[in-house]
């Protein structure tokens, strides 16, 4: 499937962003009319972290998985999975996991692992059968 890892990368960025922006308004319980903003900064603040972790998967895919069998897909995913988190321990730094009840390295984690997983779901072609 050509092009697989840059839709797996932008999916999974949008997907986390309509994640946040849901959980945002299930915590507040109000719609901010401001999300549209948000939503632009957030695609360009996770497009600019999350390069590094793009460039190793489409590095490993082009080298060593260049087969996209079932499980090739599941080992990229869980490769992109332990280098965004790795990308949030660093940018964040184990003190964000729990600063003043304030969990959002955690709460990115969490996000971006769910929207990978969503991601590798959604361009799989077998899974659209």
């Amino acid at each position: 499937m050509k092009y697989y890892t840059l839709k797996l990368w932008l999916t999974t960025i949008i997907v986390a962003i309509i994640i946040f922006i849901i959980a945002t308004i299930i915590t507040s319980k109000e719609v901010d009319s401001d999300f549209g903003g948000f939503a632009i900064f957030m695609f360009l603040y996770s497009i600019c972290y999350s390069l590094p972790t793009f460039l190793i998967i489409t590095l490993i895919h082009k080298t060593v998985l260049k087969n996209l069998s079932k499980e090739n897909r599941l080992s990229l995913s869980g490769i992109a999975i332990t280098l965004m988190l790795i990308t949030i321990f660093i940018i964040f730094g184990k003190d964000k996991y729990d600063y003043n009840e304030n969990y959002s390295a955690l709460s990115f984690s969490i996000i971006f692992t769910i929207s990978i997983i969503i991601s590798s779901i959604i361009n799989n072609p077998i899974a659209r059968i």
